[in-house]
């Protein structure tokens, strides 16, 4: 027999005869069995990769707004744009930081010096298009401070620790030369700082990692969730955490209602960072409010080099 083009909703075997065109439960059952699993595969995981274990760091740091990444590599300083997951190469950078959401400050430091190197602007797009201009090193007593001060675009109070141990300095930038080039100092010898800087507005930027607490609420930029790490043994300077059975969590801040956790359970200690090497203006989140990074690594001790893990970033469900 033929068959009828009007019975579509037959399957035919290979003798011509329909079979029937109501599935059996066995059919229905393997069916949902292969929606679940794919559901379970793409969208379970609360957790995404953005840096992989290959390439990781544990010295990155999210720009002030959340939406770039500068991590170091064997091949120099990387900035990862999270909204497209490019990378583009900066180079060689012993130490960074960023300046604002567009601008890094590249510097060397050895023992309880630092040593200008350069800035680098207009990190928002192609790497042709970015700014390098080196820093050149000044005593406050070279120079006429109130006039140069009334000539910067930007000024910066320059902290190497906190709390501060040693006097600040100051990194100026954008003094037009008279060959009409822009000009960026590193001001050192300056006293009673605080009093020299009350009539201008300038930024304080911390040049050295600080101890960052864990055990608070971190709020997404739109204030709609907080992140929060739960549970841990810290040590006594807060600085890490030893996480024998932890979890780490984001919830809705007008209910406190857990929406994304990642469990943090391990036979070995090991450390947890937050937002990175040193957590920016929103405290490691996204710039849209979509999730928190975050990377843990093992603590290095005697026997085999541990793992180096991924940084990775905890969703708000729906937002990744």
């Amino acid at each position: 027999p033929v068959p009828d083009p009007l019975y579509r909703s037959y399957l035919w075997g290979r003798d011509g005869y329909p079979y029937s065109s109501q599935p059996s439960i066995r059919d229905l059952l393997n069916l949902v069995l292969c929606i679940l699993l794919i559901i379970f595969i793409t969208d379970c995981s609360p957790v995404q990769d953005i840096i992989p274990a290959e390439m990781a760091t544990s010295f990155w740091y999210l720009s002030p707004s959340g939406d770039k990444l500068l991590y170091i590599t064997g091949t120099g300083l990387l900035v990862r744009f999270l909204t497209t997951n490019q990378d583009i190469t900066i180079g060689d950078c012993p130490w960074f930081r960023w300046l604002d959401n567009e601008t890094v400050y590249c510097f060397d430091y050895k023992g309880s010096r630092d040593i200008p190197d350069s800035v680098i602007s207009h990190i928002s797009g192609p790497a042709d298009a970015f700014q390098k201009i080196p820093v050149k090193a000044l005593v406050a007593d070279q120079v006429e401070l109130d006039t140069l001060l009334k000539q910067a675009k930007a000024i910066y109070s320059l902290q190497l620790s906190y709390p501060q141990t040693e006097p600040a300095s100051l990194l100026i930038l954008g003094v037009t030369s008279p060959a009409n080039a822009l000009q960026y100092y590193h001001l050192t010898g300056i006293e009673n700082l605080d009093e020299v800087l009350k009539n201008y507005h300038y930024t304080s930027v911390l040049l050295l990692d600080a101890e960052n607490e864990l055990l608070k609420k971190r709020y997404s930029p739109n204030k709609a969730y907080y992140a929060l790490f739960r549970g841990g043994l810290y040590s006594p300077s807060k600085a890490y955490y030893y996480l024998p059975q932890d979890s780490f969590g984001i919830y809705d801040a007008t209910n406190d209602q857990l929406l994304a956790e990642v469990k943090l359970s391990t036979d070995r200690e090991y450390f947890f960072l937050i937002g990175g090497s040193q957590p920016n203006q929103s405290e490691g989140w996204a710039a849209d409010s979509s999730g928190i990074y975050f990377q843990i690594y093992y603590h290095i001790g005697l026997g085999p080099r541990p793992p180096v893990w991924p940084i990775q970033k905890l969703c708000v469900p729906g937002k990744c």
